[in-house]
């Protein structure tokens, strides 16, 4: 079965638990924080660490309690405990990255990510939630990420959608510009 698809099967039924049980609120910057940190990445990662067999099931489980930290609801506990019996910690990151996008949707949150060359000052950052609420309205969560990449101007994504507003952008359509100008003159 397709990875994802089972992800967000396990997610809906964790949400849907959680609603349940009143515990969807606590859980959510839990799972944030358990969808960034199991993500693979260079070096030693919880990911690695929590799918390694040379590891005891139960040391592996007391890393992903361990990153929950002791305030954890018992939805969490269960939801490890699935997890674990199935066989399915490789894809606890996932898990978590897709409750957090069902979580956001029925909450009618917006979910923006603003990468900038600089740090946004307060202004600007008071401007982009003001544009974004006036047209998806409701809650917006906002992320900002300083990218030493980017000449100036901002790239910003709504909910997986990108628009790039950096001069780096721009200087690539002038370019491209010239380069269809003189493939038409020759």
């Amino acid at each position: 079965m397709n990875s994802s698809l089972l992800a967000g099967r396990y997610a809906k039924a964790l949400l849907n638990y959680a609603i349940e049980v009143g515990e969807a609120d606590v859980l959510y910057p839990l799972m944030r924080h358990l969808g960034r940190t199991m993500r693979p990445a260079k070096g030693l990662d919880c990911l690695e660490v929590v799918t390694n067999p040379t590891l005891s099931e139960e040391a592996r489980r007391g890393v992903v309690v361990a990153m929950a930290g002791e305030s954890a609801p018992e939805s969490f506990h269960r939801f490890v405990g699935l997890v674990f019996d199935h066989n399915r910690q490789s894809l606890l990151g996932e898990m978590a990255r897709a409750y957090i996008r069902l979580y956001r949707k029925r909450k009618g949150i917006t979910f923006v990510r603003v990468s900038s060359a600089e740090p946004l000052d307060g202004t600007t950052r008071e401007r982009i939630e003001e544009i974004i609420r006036s047209h998806r309205g409701g809650e917006i969560e906002m992320e900002e990420v300083v990218d030493e990449g980017l000449l100036g101007g901002f790239v910003l994504r709504v909910d997986g959608k990108v628009m790039d507003g950096s001069v780096k952008r721009a200087i690539e359509l002038v370019r491209q510009q010239f380069i269809n100008k003189n493939k038409t003159i020759v």
